[in-house]
Protein backbone atom coordinates (compact mmCIF):
# COMPACT_ATOMS: atom_id res chain seq x y z
CA UNK A 1 0.00 0.00 0.00
CA UNK A 2 2.99 2.33 0.29
CA UNK A 3 2.87 2.65 -3.50
CA UNK A 4 -0.64 4.10 -3.21
CA UNK A 5 0.60 6.67 -0.70
CA UNK A 6 3.39 7.72 -3.05
CA UNK A 7 1.40 7.84 -6.29
CA UNK A 8 -1.95 9.24 -5.12
CA UNK A 9 -0.83 12.87 -4.53
CA UNK A 10 0.23 13.32 -8.18
CA UNK A 11 -2.91 11.60 -9.46
CA UNK A 12 -5.03 13.81 -7.21
CA UNK A 13 -3.46 16.93 -8.75
CA UNK A 14 -3.79 15.70 -12.33
CA UNK A 15 -7.24 14.07 -12.12
CA UNK A 16 -9.19 15.34 -9.10
CA UNK A 17 -7.94 18.75 -7.90
CA UNK A 18 -10.24 20.62 -10.28
CA UNK A 19 -13.29 19.11 -8.51
CA UNK A 20 -12.02 18.50 -4.97
CA UNK A 21 -10.27 20.97 -2.65
CA UNK A 22 -8.35 18.50 -0.47
CA UNK A 23 -7.96 14.91 0.61
CA UNK A 24 -6.66 12.86 3.47
CA UNK A 25 -5.57 9.24 3.68
CA UNK A 26 -6.77 6.85 6.38
CA UNK A 27 -6.16 3.17 6.97
CA UNK A 28 -8.54 0.55 8.31
CA UNK A 29 -7.60 -2.64 10.08
CA UNK A 30 -10.26 -4.84 11.66
CA UNK A 31 -12.61 -2.23 13.19
CA UNK A 32 -10.13 0.59 13.63
CA UNK A 33 -9.77 3.55 11.26
CA UNK A 34 -6.84 5.90 11.66
CA UNK A 35 -4.46 8.13 9.76
CA UNK A 36 -1.64 5.97 11.20
CA UNK A 37 -0.72 3.02 9.01
CA UNK A 38 -1.15 -0.35 10.80
CA UNK A 39 1.89 -2.54 11.33
CA UNK A 40 -0.05 -5.66 10.33
CA UNK A 41 -0.66 -6.67 6.72
CA UNK A 42 -4.12 -6.76 5.23
CA UNK A 43 -5.31 -3.27 6.01
CA UNK A 44 -7.56 -1.10 3.88
CA UNK A 45 -6.48 2.18 2.26
CA UNK A 46 -8.92 5.09 1.85
CA UNK A 47 -8.52 8.52 0.27
CA UNK A 48 -11.27 10.79 1.60
CA UNK A 49 -12.06 13.71 -0.71
CA UNK A 50 -13.46 17.04 0.45
CA UNK A 51 -14.95 20.22 -0.97
CA UNK A 52 -17.41 22.77 0.43
CA UNK A 53 -20.49 21.17 -1.13
CA UNK A 54 -19.74 17.48 -0.67
CA UNK A 55 -17.48 14.58 0.14
CA UNK A 56 -16.35 11.45 -1.62
CA UNK A 57 -13.87 8.64 -1.21
CA UNK A 58 -11.80 5.97 -2.87
CA UNK A 59 -11.48 2.88 -0.69
CA UNK A 60 -9.19 -0.04 -1.49
CA UNK A 61 -9.59 -2.83 1.06
CA UNK A 62 -7.65 -6.05 0.64
CA UNK A 63 -9.72 -9.20 0.55
CA UNK A 64 -9.81 -11.01 3.85
CA UNK A 65 -10.57 -14.34 2.16
CA UNK A 66 -8.56 -14.28 -1.09
CA UNK A 67 -4.82 -13.62 -1.13
CA UNK A 68 -3.67 -10.93 -3.54
CA UNK A 69 -7.18 -9.61 -4.21
CA UNK A 70 -8.17 -6.00 -3.57
CA UNK A 71 -11.62 -4.46 -3.77
CA UNK A 72 -12.27 -1.01 -5.20
CA UNK A 73 -15.07 1.21 -3.87
CA UNK A 74 -15.75 4.85 -4.83
CA UNK A 75 -18.38 7.33 -3.72
CA UNK A 76 -19.15 10.93 -4.70
CA UNK A 77 -22.11 13.29 -4.94
CA UNK A 78 -22.72 12.38 -8.61
CA UNK A 79 -22.38 9.18 -10.60
CA UNK A 80 -19.96 10.85 -13.03
CA UNK A 81 -17.66 11.93 -10.21
CA UNK A 82 -17.80 8.45 -8.67
CA UNK A 83 -16.83 6.95 -12.05
CA UNK A 84 -13.88 9.36 -12.29
CA UNK A 85 -12.71 8.35 -8.81
CA UNK A 86 -13.16 4.66 -9.68
CA UNK A 87 -11.08 5.12 -12.83
CA UNK A 88 -8.33 6.72 -10.79
CA UNK A 89 -8.49 3.76 -8.39
CA UNK A 90 -7.98 1.35 -11.29
CA UNK A 91 -4.90 3.33 -12.34
CA UNK A 92 -3.57 3.14 -8.80
CA UNK A 93 -4.03 -0.62 -8.63
CA UNK A 94 -2.41 -1.12 -12.03
CA UNK A 95 0.65 0.80 -10.84
CA UNK A 96 1.22 -1.40 -7.77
Amino acid sequence: MDVLDRIFPDLFVSALASSWSRYDIVYSHTRQVSNKRPEAAGFGWKARLFRPDGEGFLWIPGSKTEAGIARLVADAPTEGEARTIMSLGRRLLESR
